[in-house]
């Protein structure tokens, strides 16, 4: 698949492809959720607890039983089940993986009349809030005061005053004309991540490096957007106005107000590209069908503005210029060059104000391109990018020959073109003259006419692997490109099936090779072209343009500190290396990360919680969805592991142990040998009562897990253990987390 032509194709930022990759037979037999994925990152740390006290304004009539406390880790897409405020305004979030986690406190009922909720520590200028941090220990002081409910219209008015008080004697504040038709001078800019440009790939190549912390599971991979979750946004999905406003101020670096427009979207329901109804809009183009008092309001000499009329919800707000001259970056709120970075804006309790921003002084970049007859223009993008290897898409018209670039960040520029359709793909930085490093002066547009070439120079090699390291595993080679005394990633190629890694054309110039393991640097040692141990001592390949250079070998081998596998504490002469290292693989376990490294603790007992993890990612469809309450007592719906273990219940594979009022699973136990046969029995078994043989001296025909202990011996899964010729199953002993990779390995394998 060839990138995206045009700035003008929509690239949605929430568009997540599946991931194939296969290392061995066994591995094609596992579909994991990215949900489950995730999880496993925090399957052996410590957990950790956020608490504190929740308090109402004096004389409020609220009660905090319609209060709740929600964490959401930062980065993360969804939010944890909230928890109740108890009577007394104490509450605790439990079971958090470490990490830093935005909370938030919602108020409903009639409590949401008198009372808002809000964020810990939320200020005008900052609405979003503070993180707290747990990472290295619990936190017991995160504790807030709920504030009264605005009066909307009064805190309106009190806006609209003072905007006008700030405007000059003879400038009132103005209202938003529905006949104003500016049009921008220039594309809107858009800076384009690798992960945007890899999502419209397919294959052995990808734009960028290789991640230095990515495990990529070796099985179907399915993501899905998420959903809308809260009442709140459902209810502002379906209303077109309300009574919330947002307000702030823009102002520039150069020049004037005259060409800044403000637009708003919906946080929820926008897509990139898309600008849906009344859910988005422009403040330089509210509507005058609304009523007069409801309108959105604008301040051309201040760049005071408020946005009306709005229903609760979340918003992101953009500052944009339109203006030929100067060049003004626009900016996403707050300092965002992006709509990824962006942070929304929260007015599903009350008003938010203080949204302000600045637009610095940006370069552009214009021009004619000229490219040999022959090059594949229809399958090719083209980029500005910095030394920082940000990169902007450019406007690029392929029939008149012409481009234009969107308003950037002042600094040095490279004009790079790029292809990777799989028979035609190409990259090459193009030149005026000689010139390839061109710097606008700040708040201007630069004009430049460039021309390419039609590359046809590879760079192609094997790479091997030495010291332990399983001839399957997977390789990549990182491909860099020297140009004005900086390197720019290319791309990365994973080795094919014939040994070799796969290439692109090149145009001339300088170029660098590093290799190492596919799913990232910290899982073998690699080493850079040729045999060299850094970039900067690396030897350096020069391209002539018309032929390829073969032989670019490297090898890859045990990681400085011994490890071989993902696991610092599994070596490759342990007893279960291969068992160990396809549950990482898999996607099944990616153990503890310690500092830059992973440790499985293969000794350690697996508990109750972790079993139903694993067996949960290797056998749950991708779209269950836990009950509502929870067919265990000492699991919470907020539990780290609900939907797991609710899983294992709904499934037969565990009902607990009834105590009085209900049952139990009690998810921190370690899992017994019996336990956990009859675990995988009840998920694996052929149907039938078939009656087995008697193979362990210590569990007869008697035991409440015969038949599940024996099937373990009879499907290959366990031969026990022999002592003095005898083989003995111990079904009281604790399972390790290496005899339960073992276990599930082998079940893999035979199924």
């Amino acid at each position: 698949m060839s990138l995206p032509a045009t700035v003008h194709e929509a690239r949605s930022r929430w568009k997540l492809t599946a991931i194939v990759a296969v290392v061995a037979l066994v591995l094609s037999m596992l579909s994991l959720t990215a949900g489950q994925q995730s999880i496993a990152h925090a399957e052996d740390g410590a957990t950790r607890t956020i608490s504190g006290v929740v308090s109402l304004p004096e004389g409020s009539s609220a009660s905090l039983a319609d209060v709740t406390a929600q964490a959401t880790l930062d980065g993360a897409e969804g939010a944890l089940e909230p928890v109740a405020v108890e009577e007394d305004g104490t509450y605790v979030i439990s079971d958090l993986a470490p990490g830093a986690y935005r909370v938030e406190f919602k108020v409903s009922g009639d409590s949401a009349e008198v009372v808002a909720g809000q964020t810990f520590g939320a200020t005008a200028e900052a609405p979003e809030g503070g993180l707290v941090d747990v990472a290295d220990a619990n936190r017991d002081d995160v504790d807030v005061t709920l504030a009264a409910v605005v009066v909307v219209a009064d805190a309106d008015a009190d806006a609209d005053a003072k905007a006008a008080a700030s405007a000059t004697s003879d400038e009132a504040v103005s209202e938003p004309s529905a006949d104003e038709t500016m049009e921008r001078s220039r594309p809107a800019a858009e800076l384009v991540t690798s992960a945007d440009l890899n999502a419209n790939l397919s294959g052995p190549l990808a734009f960028g490096t290789v991640p230095d912390d990515s495990a990529q599971p070796m099985a179907a991979l399915s993501i899905q957007a998420p959903a809308l979750d809260s009442k709140d946004n459902a209810a502002m999905a379906a209303t077109a106005v309300g009574n919330r406003s947002i307000s702030g101020k823009v102002s520039v670096a150069a020049g004037s107000l005259s060409g800044v427009h403000v637009y708003l979207e919906n946080a929820e329901t926008s897509v990139k590209g898309v600008r849906p109804g009344s859910d988005s809009r422009y403040l330089n183009y509210n509507s005058t069908s609304v009523p007069a008092a409801q309108r959105d309001t604008w301040n051309a000499a201040t760049g005071v503005y408020t946005f009306k009329n709005l229903a609760p919800g979340r918003y992101r707000i953009s500052m944009e210029s339109w203006a030929a001259s100067p060049v003004l970056v626009d900016q996403w709120y707050p300092k965002a060059l992006s709509r990824d970075k962006a942070v929304a804006v929260d007015v599903r309790q009350v008003n938010a104000s203080g949204i302000n921003g600045t637009l610095p002084r940006g370069v552009a970049l214009t021009g004619r391109i000229s490219i040999p007859s022959g090059f594949d223009k229809a399958g090719a993008g083209f980029y500005a990018v910095n030394a920082k290897n940000e990169r902007w898409a450019l406007y690029w018209d392929r029939t008149a020959g012409t481009y234009e670039s969107g308003a950037m960040p002042a600094g040095d520029y490279w004009l790079q073109i790029a292809s990777y359709n799989i028979n035609t793909g190409s990259m090459q930085f193009v030149k005026s003259g000689t010139q390839t490093k061109f710097t606008p002066a700040a708040g201007t547009t630069l004009t430049r006419n460039v021309t390419g070439v039609n590359p046809v120079s590879k760079i192609t090699g094997k790479i091997a692997v030495t010291g332990g390291l399983p001839s399957d595993f997977e390789r990549a080679a990182n491909v860099y490109q020297k140009i004005d005394g900086v390197w720019f990633p290319l791309y990365y190629a994973y080795q094919n099936h014939s040994g070799t890694y796969l290439a692109v054309k090149l145009g001339p110039g300088q170029y660098s090779v590093e290799f190492t393991a596919k799913t990232g640097r910290d899982i073998a040692k690699g080493e850079w072209w040729n045999k060299k141990p850094s970039q900067a001592k690396a030897n350096l390949i020069t391209l002539d343009g018309a032929k390829s250079v073969s032989g670019v070998n490297g090898t890859l081998s045990t990681g400085s500190s011994g490890q071989v596998s993902p696991f610092k504490d599994v070596l490759s002469n342990h007893k279960f290396y291969n068992e160990i290292r396809w549950m990482y693989t898999s996607g099944t376990s990616t153990g503890t990360k310690v500092g830059n490294a992973r440790y499985y603790k293969p000794k350690d007992s697996v508990s109750r919680e972790a079993m139903a993890a694993f067996m949960f990612r290797m056998n749950a469809p991708a779209n269950y969805k836990a009950p509502a309450r929870s067919p265990f007592k000492d699991v919470p719906t907020n539990y780290k592991f609900y939907k797991e273990i609710a899983w294992m219940y709904t499934s037969g594979l565990s009902t607990g142990n009834k105590v009085a009022g209900g049952r139990e699973y009690k998810p921190k136990d370690a899992v017994s040998r019996s336990a956990m046969a009859a675990f995988m029995y009840r998920q694996y078994a052929p149907a039938g009562n078939k009656k087995y043989y008697a193979y362990f001296a210590d569990v007869n025909s008697n035991h409440k897990f015969y038949n599940e202990i024996s099937w373990m011996k009879d499907s290959g899964i366990s031969t026990g253990t022999r002592i003095n010729g005898t083989a003995y199953y111990q079904p009281n002993d604790a399972v390790s987390r290496e005899a339960m990779a073992a276990f599930l390995f082998r079940n893999a394998l035979y199924r």
